[in-house]
């Protein structure tokens, strides 16, 4: 097997208010392969943004030199030499959507930014801001000599000390001239549209040797992600082996873990998730109508010996009625053949029932059962309706695999079922379960986590490029994976070497080092999650990882026919999955909190085209004068502006007319493109 990547390394930046109060949290996850990713939580925040240590900023003295950087870890490296450093949130074409006022005391500035363009145009933008404010200010804007391409002030301290940083700033500073702020220069803009976080694919290392294969050759064939099948598939195993089989993550503890998996596959129509889905229930499907044909048989010999039965007994009731003696006839009674058994059929899923079926359906499937959704936001929906919190409830214990459920009705009686366990496995659109995420949370319907029990989330991206591919499918991979779903099936407790005492499910354990990986992975999650570094929402969502990851080991355990405990290579494997699923889960909910400040944009921006504003309009020209639908709030109009101050369609200026000592005022310009299509 080749060696799984060691988990990305996250790096959580507090960005605070002048006033100490906390703002938002940026996140940079480095990933093994050099690459990184950065995200805002809570996201969509409208701005103006605080300054990075904009709270230590408010402490110092006028006279202290300031230096402006592009990124949090470039402040870091300099305050580590002593220096006071700031940086805007965002990156290199974030200075116009930031709050530059606590600079405004300060005399003397230095801007060093990174080597490469788009750190030359953040330097001449923050120039612009510095320029454009009351008071009098040196500005000075520096190039490290020796950077290569891309390196920053921090790649520069690797190699060089304070005393190196000051004779470079002072042989290649130069000062920025405080022109007038007058735009002579715009980009091309670009279409406003949310850029969704960076998220990893499914590799073939992450995916058990008996499914792999044809995970991939299926993928190709339809030109799907591979994610969806394999997630899909994953899941559907998860639900095969159900309460047949647990696993106890701890050495000595009793905890138990089912391998009942809840997953979502997110994508535009044309992204292909319900055939994946149908590419990967067919194994499923072919164990269903075996199982339908046998019921069918045991239904057929049933009747027969129910028939028998009955007519025995009707004899034996007359011969006991004929009989005067009355300790004969009690004998003649209590002789009776035993009832035959009604058989059961088993189900493997359920597409659309309702709680009470369900509840039936489990009573008959012990095992447990997997409820296929195919537009997930729907049946969500349908669960934070009033009167629902019944079911809502219900679902919420079926996710643990082992919970019992009182079922109260009148006329109806009382009814217990014991063991739920059920998987979930459906469908959505981005905008619909954007949507709902936001709504979830706004509501405070997500706070009973049933939103985060979806631990597992396929949201890859789905390029326009389409092959049409005509080949025979891999016959020996499509074996492989029909003998994992087999064995996930029909489980013999003794011939894999699971334990089962008499007041428990049969299960099994690490071996020592899978032992090893689970307790510092798991101290480290429960860890970060206790740390207040991530929103709610998500804390809530990476802790349910606590069962997933066991879930996913067992899963791939039995998948590949392991016996005895599970190895240090499936958990590896099962972790990686939790790298995978918490960068899908954070686009998802980054999705949903960005998605208003998207839209508001693109209705300025239909207002900008058709001439409904003018050069220098300020924020409260748009919520105030205009309240255009969903521009009507000042924090609204504010996030649509900054979008397309981002993508190149308006620029930010400072009205120096302003008193000092007051706040500056804001106003933006619009691209000439705009005005010259007005005149035409």
């Amino acid at each position: 097997m080749a060696t799984i990547a060691p988990p990305s390394t996250r790096t959580v930046y507090h960005y605070q208010n002048a006033d100490g109060t906390h703002y938002c949290d940026v996140i940079r996850v480095d990933k093994p392969d050099g690459t990184k990713d950065c995200f805002t939580l809570p996201a969509g925040l409208p701005g103006p943004h605080p300054l990075y240590r904009a709270e230590r900023l408010a402490g110092l003295p006028a006279e202290t030199p300031v230096y402006i950087v592009e990124g949090e870890k470039c402040v870091e490296a300099l305050e580590a030499v002593g220096l006071a450093a700031t940086t805007s949130k965002g990156g290199s074409s974030s200075a116009h959507k930031t709050d530059w006022v606590p600079l405004g005391k300060f005399r003397l500035a230095y801007i060093l930014p990174d080597n490469d363009e788009p750190g030359a145009g953040y330097a001449r933008d923050v120039v612009d801001i510095l320029s454009g404010m009351p008071g009098q200010r040196e500005v000075i804007v520096c190039d490290l000599p020796g950077l290569a391409e891309s390196e920053d002030v921090a790649d520069y301290l690797v190699g060089h000390d304070k005393a190196d940083l000051m004779a470079a700033i002072e042989k290649y500073g130069l000062q920025a001239r405080p022109d007038a702020v007058e735009v002579t220069e715009w980009p091309e803009p670009r279409p406003v549209m949310k850029v969704l976080q960076v998220v990893p694919e499914v590799s073939r290392e992450m995916l058990p040797a008996s499914i792999g294969p044809w995970c991939f050759d299926a993928a190709h064939r339809m030109q799907c992600p591979v994610d969806f099948i394999a997630v899909a598939a994953i899941t559907m195993m998860g639900s095969l082996i159900g309460r047949q089989l647990t696993v106890r993550p701890k050495a000595r503890d009793c905890w138990s873990v089912k391998p009942n998996v809840w997953a979502c596959l997110v994508g535009q129509p044309a992204a292909m998730k319900s055939p994946a889905l149908k590419e990967a229930r067919r194994f499923v499907d072919r164990l269903d109508r075996e199982a339908g044909a046998a019921y069918e048989t045991a239904r057929t010999e049933y009747e027969k010996q129910k028939s028998v039965y009955e007519i025995k007994v009707d004899c034996i009731k007359k011969q006991a009625r004929q009989e005067d003696n009355e300790i004969k006839r009690e004998r003649l009674l209590v002789g009776m053949f035993d009832k035959p058994e009604q058989p059961t059929r088993l189900r493997y899923y359920s597409q659309d029932s309702t709680v009470e079926r369900l509840q039936e359906l489990l009573q008959e499937n012990p095992r447990g059962l997997l409820l296929l959704r195919d537009e997930l936001v729907g049946f969500l929906r349908g669960l934070d309706k009033p009167g629902q919190e019944g079911s809502r409830a219900f679902f919420l214990e079926a996710w643990e695999g082992d919970g019992r459920f009182h079922v109260d009705r009148i006329g109806r009686g009382s009814k217990m079922v014991d063991g739920l366990c059920i998987g979930v496995l459906g469908n959505a659109t981005p905008g619909g379960m954007s949507d709902y995420v936001l709504d979830a949370m706004g509501t405070g319907e997500g706070a009973d986590g049933l939103l985060q029990r979806f631990s597992l989330i396929a949201f890859p991206d789905i390029t326009s490029r389409f092959d049409y591919v005509d080949r025979a499918p891999d016959s020996e991979a499509a074996d492989m994976a029909e003998s994992a779903f087999n064995r996930c099936d029909k489980i013999d407790i003794e011939k894999i070497g699971a334990e089962c005492y008499e007041d428990s499910l049969p299960f099994l354990h690490f071996d020592n080092q899978a032992q090893k990986y689970f307790e510092e992975w798991y101290c480290d999650l429960v860890s970060y999650c206790r740390g207040e570094s991530e929103h709610p929402a998500i804390a809530a969502h990476l802790l349910k990882f606590s069962k997933m990851v066991p879930a996913l080991s067992l899963i791939f355990h039995v998948a590949d026919g392991g016996r005895g405990p599970i190895p240090g290579e499936q958990f590896l494997r099962s972790a990686a999955w939790a790298e995978y699923a918490r960068a899908h889960a954070c686009r998802l909910y980054e999705s949903a909190f960005n998605d208003g400040a998207i839209n508001g944009a693109a209705v300025l921006l239909r207002h900008i085209q058709a001439g409904d504003l003018q050069d220098g309009f300020t924020t409260r020209d748009v919520y105030v004068l205009k309240g255009w639908a969903g521009l009507s709030r000042r924090e609204d109009a504010q996030a649509a502006i900054y979008e397309l101050v981002e993508a190149g369609h308006l620029k930010r200026i400072i009205d120096k007319k302003a008193k000092i000592g007051g706040r500056p005022t804001e106003r933006y310009l619009i691209h000439p493109m705009y005005k010259e299509t007005n005149c035409e």
